[in-house]
């Protein structure tokens, strides 16, 4: 659940650390697959992808919560979909 109700009614965001840390296991498993035989993983997604290296590593370490197309965008240079990023390994 990613909002809750207060006593006074306020609305507060839960933080989605489990839903990071789920991005960055699949993003980090795929990136090592993938750019098995590059020695710099992480810049070599960050050139495929279209994003920063910075934007890479901060995914990888669940520092950030990723927008969708930051998601996207790697998801394409991960061949895959965007949604398998973000399932738990139980789902996929």
């Amino acid at each position: 659940m990613l909002w809750h109700t207060e006593n006074m009614g306020k609305r507060e965001r839960t933080p989605a650390i489990a839903l990071r840390k789920t991005l960055a296991a699949n993003v980090r498993a795929r990136m090592e697959a993938r750019y098995k035989d590059r020695g710099d993983k992480p810049k070599a997604l960050a050139e495929a992808a279209g994003v920063t290296l910075s934007t890479v590593q901060r995914v990888i370490n669940a520092e950030i919560g990723a927008t969708l197309d930051t998601v996207d965008m790697l998801a394409k240079a991960l061949r895959c979909e965007p949604y398998q990023l973000l399932l738990d390994d139980a789902a996929q």
